[in-house]
């Protein structure tokens, strides 16, 4: 057993199998050496399934159509409004009113 660096600069004890240092997002690299603290590169691993990104793409049509289905539909009441206005009957003539 020699001196390694790695549990050295992580803070584990290299004579100890049990002292394992910290890794709270499971990459590999110990939380006191990870840049990434933030946990990004889990997101990143998540978005690079195939799976997750189907999913998140079905999701996203799904939204879509929903939303021009809706704007369809007002569309369709406004110009039902429009056509029951227009086919209302306005005088537009004061003649026949004045004998």
């Amino acid at each position: 057993m020699g001196f390694c660096l790695d549990e050295f600069i992580c803070g584990s004890d290299e004579l100890d199998a049990n002292d394992v240092p910290d890794d709270s997002d499971g990459d590999g690299i110990c939380d006191s050496e990870d840049d990434d603290s933030t946990g990004l590169a889990v997101i990143v691993d998540v978005i690079s399934n195939p799976l997750v990104v189907g999913l998140f793409l079905l999701i996203g049509a799904i939204i879509i159509v929903t939303l021009f289905l809706q704007s369809r539909n007002q569309s369709s009441k406004i110009n039902e409004l429009e056509r029951m206005v227009g086919d209302s009957t306005i005088i537009e003539d004061d003649d026949q009113f004045n004998d």
